[in-house]
């Protein structure tokens, strides 16, 4: 077991070949680490700890990077669907919500959190389900690197949601309570049909303009449908 110079001179080591690209003494090295763990590990809290007590801007730069390395672990979760990182993130997550005085957040996500838990011993299946991608979305068969998967919420937000508070939405929609539940039972199946018009016209915001040219077979269609 080395003592605390030899682990301090064992990192400066570390990063002096990571710097060289010396890749043949940094794995070296990185297993002289592997067997130092603890007492590395032990040196970095105190440095964190020490610093933080001589200095507020060491604090504050801390406190942050723990916020940012918490975010880049919520959305790696997302990107790469590992149910277990997301719910591991969601639960470090609610200290946060409280200081930033998201009372509702920080209210509901232990219920969160304790339901898609109890999905392992009461509902198998839909448990399964969630660790195989099934709490997140990708908007299309296409498993590039550009269809990457969404979060269900930010998936609602990006299609029938943004589709309701845009021109035509539920904004200065009307004002007639009755009117507004029966908007929103239908909507989904307004925005399948939205979605389906700009499919058949190529209409793309970030794409080019242009005009699509129909088959006279889809004009039949069309006119049989419309017949009906």
């Amino acid at each position: 077991m080395c003592n605390n110079g030899a682990q301090e001179q064992l990192l400066r080591d570390v990063q002096h070949a990571f710097h060289g690209n010396d890749k043949a003494t940094a794995q070296k090295l990185i297993g002289e680490v592997e067997t130092e763990l603890t007492g590395i590990q032990n040196i970095i809290q105190t440095f964190i700890v020490e610093g933080a007590k001589q200095s507020a801007t060491f604090g504050y730069w801390l406190m942050f990077l723990k916020g940012a390395d918490l975010l880049l672990r919520i959305l790696r979760s997302e990107r790469e669907a590992d149910f277990q990182l997301h719910l591991n993130s969601m639960c470090e997550v609610i200290p946060w919500f409280r200081a930033a005085g998201r009372t509702n957040y920080a209210k509901y996500m232990p219920v969160y959190i304790a339901e898609m838990k109890a999905l392992e011993h009461e509902q198998p299946e839909a448990y399964t389900f969630m660790q195989e991608v099934g709490f997140v979305v990708r908007r299309s068969e296409d498993h590039s690197f550009n269809c990457v998967a969404l979060a269900t919420d930010q998936a609602l937000e990006q299609t029938i949601n943004r589709e309701g508070k845009s021109q035509g939405g539920v904004v200065g929609f009307t004002l007639r309570k009755a009117a507004l539940p029966r908007w929103l039972m239908t909507r989904h199946v307004t925005t399948a049909y939205v979605d389906a018009m700009k499919d058949l016209c190529d209409t793309d915001a970030k794409g080019p303009k242009h005009t699509k040219n129909m088959e006279p077979l889809e004009w039949t269609e069309m006119r049989e449908t419309y017949k009906r």
